[in-house]
């Protein structure tokens, strides 16, 4: 946060932002988990499970696990919080909006707080894409820029930011609906590593490379 008295930014993410939480606590910025759901059970991610216990569990859960959004009622409450201790201006950057609801609950939840002017903004990535962001702008606060000087800065940042990531195992996305038995089976047989590309918020294949040391390279 900003040292000056007349000026307090506080930054607010959420989990799947994956900032590491080491970092976060450097910079003082507020991480909203979001929901693990395992049949009827949920786990708030970082908190009730931690990601090496969702990892090591994965083959062995009997059904698939979703994620779901905190409440906006849930960034209300901390909102209210952060101006109670002493915010005068909230940053709110989340995963992009096309691919969770994270951001509308946000939205949502800083309508209706009683608090000092929340400032939202898409990330249009997930993971440390998003999480990479987040810190450029905990960076720039504590440097003592002008939110106006870190929003402009994140547009720019956020238009040639990229993930990629290799799928190691097509089971996941078969299992969640988004590759049909046919091309699942096709896959497996070939060894098919999928290499996803993450930009402006769209997820698409950049390559699809036959076994995991070619897709690594």
């Amino acid at each position: 946060f900003c040292d000056s008295p007349f000026m307090t930014i506080k930054i607010v993410t959420d989990s799947a932002c994956d900032v590491p939480p080491d970092l976060a606590s450097q910079f003082d910025i507020t991480v909203v988990p979001v929901y693990l759901n395992i049949g009827e059970t949920s786990y708030l991610e970082g908190v009730e499970m931690s990601r090496e216990q969702f990892y090591g569990r994965l083959s062995s859960f009997s059904d698939y696990p979703t994620t779901a959004a905190p409440a906006a009622g849930t960034f209300t409450q901390l909102y209210e919080r952060l101006t109670a201790a002493g915010a005068t201006q909230i940053l709110s950057m989340h995963i992009a909006h096309d691919l969770s609801a994270t951001y509308n609950a946000a939205r949502l939840g800083a309508a209706a707080a009683d608090s000092v002017p929340v400032t939202l903004f898409d990330t249009r990535q997930i993971t440390l894409g998003a999480g990479l962001l987040v810190l450029l702008a905990a960076e720039a606060a504590a440097a003592g820029q002008s939110l106006a000087e870190i929003m402009a800065m994140l547009q720019e940042k956020a238009r040639c930011t990229r993930v990629f990531g290799m799928i190691d195992s097509l089971e996941s996305l078969h299992l969640s609906g988004r590759v049909s038995w046919t091309q699942f089976g096709i896959g497996s047989l070939l060894q098919i590593k999928p290499i996803m590309m993450i930009a402006d918020g769209v997820i698409s294949a950049a390559a699809k490379v036959r076994t995991r040391k070619r897709a690594l390279s």
